[in-house]
This record gives structure tokens, C-alpha cells and sequence, in this order.
């Protein structure tokens, strides 16, 4: 195989995987299932187990909500950090100091994008990313300890608000809760273990893309 990149090689599903160089050939959902199920998101601080899978579920029922039918638009919002899979769930500031790790990642995202043929336009992911930092909000005031009244957390009222707003900007109808009556509320507030946030994340994904 020809190599662009030096070689950084990682044991994942059973083999050794060349993450530098990655293409979509060497992407699989089984390996991105069971790695986000088992992967706490905030470093492990939140107040109760809360996995990748399981954020990447709330953001996928909240793009189902403001884009209600767009199935490639919940796959996106479903494996928005599916490269977490591959290089971990690093937080940003530090993602940001650590020099080389942004290309990198970069490049296993397009690998996934291309394996799932999910869209290529900017757009798309930028309303994901929207979403994305919408349901850190909204988690960050509901699991991590004294975030309640940061600048960065989010308030239910705020977090449906912004999802009823996304709705009709979409076009569609919204209705009168302060968060709406879908999957949304319980994930945010249901603690999922592993097995079970492993079965929702394919069940979705199969549904989805």
C-alpha cells in the first residue's frame, strides 16, 4: 500500500490499522459501535456514565427533529464523531495544542464520510456541528458538576427553544414544549450503559444510513 503519511499504527477490531493513512476500506461500523458505546465523553467527569454513542444518539434525534424525513442528515449528525472511534475522545483545547492530531483526524472523518457515502457539502456539517455544540450545552449543565450557569451550558428552556427555532427555519411545524416530545429529552436525562447504548447506536445507524 502506498503511504502519504508516516505510519501510526493502532489495534482496533481485531487488527492493526494505519490511521494516518486511512481509507474508506479500513472503516467499519462494527468498530465504531462498540468503541463509542464503551467511551465516556468528558474525560470520564461527568456525574453518571455517559458514552460518545450516547451523545451521538441525542444529536442524531435532535437533526431528526429540526430536519423531521432527512435521513442523510441524521446519518451525518449520527457519526459526527465516529473518528473518535479511531483516535479518541480528546478534549478540544487540548485536540487544538496537540500539533498533527487535527489533520489526522481530519483525514479518518473523510474515510468515514466516504465508506457511508454521507454528504460532502460544508453546509451540512456546519448544522450538524451547530447541533453538536447545542447538546454539549445542554449536557454540560445536566452532568457535569457546577457547569450549571456557565457561558457554555445550556438550559432546557434555552436547548428546546434553539431546537424549535432550527425546526421552523427548516420549515417544518413545531409545537409548544419547552423541549419537544421525542427521543431528545430521555437521552439526555436516561443513563445508558454500554450493551445497550451498542444496540441503539446500530439500530439507528441501520434505520438511518
Amino acid at each position: 500500500m502506498n503511504r502519504d503519511n508516516p505510519s501510526i499504527e493502532i489495534w482496533l477490531g481485531g487488527r492493526m490499522l494505519d490511521i494516518a493513512n486511512i481509507t474508506k476500506r479500513d472503516i467499519s461500523i462494527e468498530d465504531i459501535g462498540e468503541s463509542l458505546s464503551k467511551l465516556c465523553r468528558f474525560g470520564g467527569s461527568s456525574s453518571k456514565f455517559y458514552s460518545v454513542a450516547q451523545h451521538s444518539l441525542l444529536v442524531c434525534a435532535m437533526a431528526e427533529y429540526v430536519r423531521p424525513g432527512d435521513k442523510k442528515f441524521a446519518a451525518c449528525a449520527l457519526l459526527h464523531d465516529a473518528s473518535e472511534a479511531y483516535v479518541g475522545d480528546v478534549r478540544t483545547p487540548l485536540k487544538d495544542a496537540i500539533a498533527g492530531y487535527k489533520p489526522i483526524e481530519d483525514r479518518v472523518h473523510e474515510a468515514i464520510r466516504q465508506a457511508f457515502a454521507l454528504p460532502y457539502e460544508k453546509s451540512v456539517w456546519q448544522e450538524v456541528h451547530i447541533l453538536d455544540r447545542l447538546a454539549f450545552g445542554i449536557e454540560a449543565n445536566t452532568l457535569l458538576r457546577g457547569a450549571a450557569g456557565q457561558p457554555f451550558a445550556v438550559g432546557p428552556a434555552e436547548f428546546g427553544n434553539a431546537l424549535l427555532e432550527m425546526r421552523a427555519n427548516n420549515g417544518h411545524p413545531v409545537v409548544n414544549a419547552p423541549i419537544p416530545e421525542t427521543e431528545v429529552s430521555s437521552l439526555i436525562w436516561r443513563e445508558i450503559f454500554p450493551g445497550e447504548a451498542l444496540v441503539l447506536f446500530y439500530r439507528k445507524f441501520w434505520r438511518t444510513v
